[in-house]
């Protein structure tokens, strides 16, 4: 999609580092993708699971390069993990329970990463392993729901990575949450195993083993001939051809992986700086109705591709007044109070947010940042 710098983020007096990702100007140049990017981003800026990367800023600059500002991690890609072989049961539970997590809240607001591999997590923390998941819906902005053919092949190319595409995206059909589960199995397969379930050396190989190939069983690796039947199962699940026969949702794969007693819980998995704070109340992942106040700041960037979910919010707003109203005349006195409070909450007005430039006074190409700044597939 693009390049990836380090750049420092100014904001009045104070200043940030910030892994600034600058898309492709073969990319910039089509009016229909630039608006599916902004737009995208304003959803994905509105993530708030700790273990996705927190987007801090995005647009497109007066020369029409389209720039997304994001969190600057120190950590290695979970690709150098794997290059030192298959990991205990223990510490792959807890790394799956993170990225469950991170993808249960994108889901819930139909957000697909399409391009889940382990060159886009990054593993943090000393001692224990805290991971970040990068890159949510970079993918998906290539192409529209109406089109998804185009998808696949813009300009020749396919969107995603070979060795970890379901087969409905090799195909170019519309994809949904599955498709994400079939990534993740293949990662969860590889941490297990040490290796992963298909073969191959070139990228038409590895379209045709995720088309064709049955993947070969966990028992029969060296590393997974102990494991649990049941996990065996949980992960050979993610990976059937047909997406109606995974598993629904990141958080059924992870309750099928532990049979529902995993230590570590997908909604609750502190960070790293909140473990050192001292704080007592754990990261939580946020319910939708809070995540879609979040977004709503970040769309507020995007009014043309945001209208139709303004008017159904504005909708709403007259609905719930109308009904505080019905209320008092009812009499009900408690209940109106309470009502007409909240009424004033959600029709004051929402102040434009600021612009926050972000400059970079010395780029600095990805190869000399830290690993989670670099994007390039494996």
């Amino acid at each position: 999609m693009g390049r990836v710098y380090v750049a420092e983020q100014r904001m009045g007096a104070t200043h940030r580092l910030v892994a600034l990702k600058m898309v492709r100007p073969d990319i910039s140049g089509d009016p229909r993708i630039v608006d599916r990017f902004l737009h995208e981003c304003a959803i994905v800026g509105g993530l708030r699971h700790p273990n996705t990367v927190r987007v801090f800023d995005f647009g497109q600059t007066d020369a029409g390069e389209i720039y997304l500002a994001m969190e600057l991690l120190e950590g290695r890609a979970l690709t150098a993990l794997l290059s030192e072989g298959a990991m205990p049961l223990a510490r792959v539970e807890r790394i799956l329970a993170q990225i469950c997590g991170s993808l249960q809240e994108a889901h819930g607001l139909g957000i697909v990463h399409r391009d889940l591999k382990p060159d886009n997590l990054i593993v943090t923390g000393e001692g224990e392993d805290f991971v970040k998941v990068l890159d949510f819906g970079i993918a998906r902005q290539a192409g529209t729901d109406s089109e998804p053919s185009d998808r696949l092949t813009q300009r020749g190319a396919i969107m995603g990575t070979p060795e970890y595409m379901s087969p409905e995206q090799i195909e170019g059909k519309l994809v949904d949450a599955r498709s994400d589960i079939y990534s993740l199995g293949l990662i969860a397969y590889e941490l297990l195993a040490g290796r992963p379930p298909f073969e191959a050396d070139n990228p038409v190989a590895w379209v045709t083993r995720h088309l064709r190939a049955t993947p070969s069983p966990l028992s029969d690796t060296p590393a997974g001939a102990a494991l649990p039947a049941h996990v065996h199962e949980a992960v050979l699940s993610t990976l059937a051809k047909n997406a109606e026969d995974r598993p629904p949702s990141a958080k059924a794969f992870y309750e099928e992986f532990t049979l529902g007693r995993g230590r570590h819980s997908l909604f609750a998995i502190p960070s790293p700086s909140a473990r050192s704070s001292g704080s007592s109340s754990p990261n939580v992942i946020a319910d939708t109705q809070d995540t879609a106040r979040d977004i709503e700041p970040f769309l507020a960037r995007v009014p043309e591709a945001a209208s139709a979910d303004a008017g159904t919010s504005r909708r709403w707003r007259i609905a719930a007044l109308v009904l505080a109203l019905a209320v008092v005349g009812l009499g009900v006195g408690i209940v109106a109070v309470e009502l007409a409070h909240h009424g004033d909450e959600v029709s004051a007005p929402r102040r434009k947010p600021k612009s926050r430039p972000v400059v970079v006074p010395s780029v600095t190409p990805a190869t000399s940042a830290p690993t989670s700044a670099t994007t390039s597939p494996r």
